[in-house]
């Protein structure tokens, strides 16, 4: 399902909740009229279609680049959740940070799949659901206890070795942006703290890898169950790499647990 709004900034709070309920994506209705208006409904569609009948298979998600950014900073987090969820995402994710007390001494940053247009309301939307300050990630921002950042706009998502987020611009012809896959597979190259990986509801395979390459790591994994994913294609793909498959009323309070056990 492609839901499509004349307002989506009027609509944000609906359009999310379709997406909670296993909506794929958001749009803004076309202006037909207009060739940027077609070409964009038709990628969109396109899109989509990969994504669902999975007709070709993925490339290799973006090698994290070295590290060129200044290190040492003081207070940045040493430990790390990362959540990766599609459609149904929003809805699944507002659900754990209700259930959330505050997250430090840890950080929490979240990739949903999302058209860029929309990054900025579903910040605001979910930053209504948070305890702790929710912000969209900057280029070269140091990951702070306590924070929650939103992938944003520019690109995937890595975390590198300076306890700092990244935009890859170079979207290396994957389907889904930002992508599950190269942010979890950035922590298991170049995070040195302690981390904590999780894919939650949506259709596709983004995060499987990730995932692995994280339990590979010897970081903690885990997926969400059937029975509570909106849609159960990235974490079924993704539950053989996990440690634990959890219902998701029971994902937050577990991430309390390991957080008070990573410290």
């Amino acid at each position: 399902i492609l839901v499509v709004t004349a307002s989506v900034s009027g609509n944000c709070a609906l359009a999310f909740e379709a997406m909670g309920a296993g909506a794929l994506d958001v749009l803004a209705t076309p202006s037909l009229s207009k060739d940027a208006g077609r070409r964009e409904f038709l990628l969109k569609i396109s899109q989509l279609a990969a994504i669902i009948a999975e007709q070709v298979k993925q490339p290799p998600a973006p090698a994290c680049h070295p590290d060129t950014l200044a290190c040492g900073a003081p207070g940045a987090a040493e430990i790390l959740v990362a959540i990766g969820c599609s459609a149904g995402g929003p809805a699944a994710v507002a659900e754990l940070l209700r259930g959330l007390d505050h997250v430090a001494p840890a950080a929490l940053v979240i990739i949903q799949h999302i058209a860029a247009r929309f990054v900025d309301d579903l910040a605001k939307w979910l930053g209504g659901f948070s305890k702790d300050p929710l912000e969209i990630v900057a280029e070269g921002v140091l990951v702070e206890p306590g924070k929650i950042y939103l992938a944003g706009k520019e690109g995937h998502v890595e975390a590198h070795t300076c306890s700092r987020l990244r935009y890859d611009t170079n979207l290396g012809g994957l389907a889904y942006q930002p992508s599950v896959d190269v942010f979890l597979g950035s922590i298991a190259r170049s995070w040195r703290g302690r981390a904590m990986g999780i894919v939650l509801t949506g259709m596709g395979r983004d995060g499987a890898a990730g995932l692995r390459a994280m339990r590979d790591a010897r970081f903690f994994t885990v997926a969400q169950d059937e029975k509570s994913s909106a849609l159960f294609g990235m974490p079924k793909a993704a539950a053989p790499y996990a440690a634990e498959v959890l219902p998701l009323s029971q994902i937050a309070p577990r991430i309390i647990r390991w957080i008070k056990t990573a410290r």
